[in-house]
């Protein structure tokens, strides 16, 4: 059994834009939503090697 997970994406967009939304705190929190409120997670993301980071929001009832 592998334990390996792959995901491969395609945006239409600058790659720029993409590393923006990717490395910024305050973007990638807009972009990883909370699926079932729609809010952003909080999150304390650094664009730092081995910075250990976490996403933060409110429980629901699912």
């Amino acid at each position: 059994m592998s334990l390996t997970l792959s995901l491969d994406f395609q945006y239409t967009t600058s790659i720029e834009k993409l590393w923006s939304a990717l490395t910024d705190s305050s973007k990638l929190a807009k972009w990883v939503a909370n699926i079932h409120t729609g809010q952003a997670m909080d999150n304390d993301f650094k664009p730092v090697v081995g910075h250990r980071f976490q996403f933060r929001t409110q429980p629901t009832e699912y």
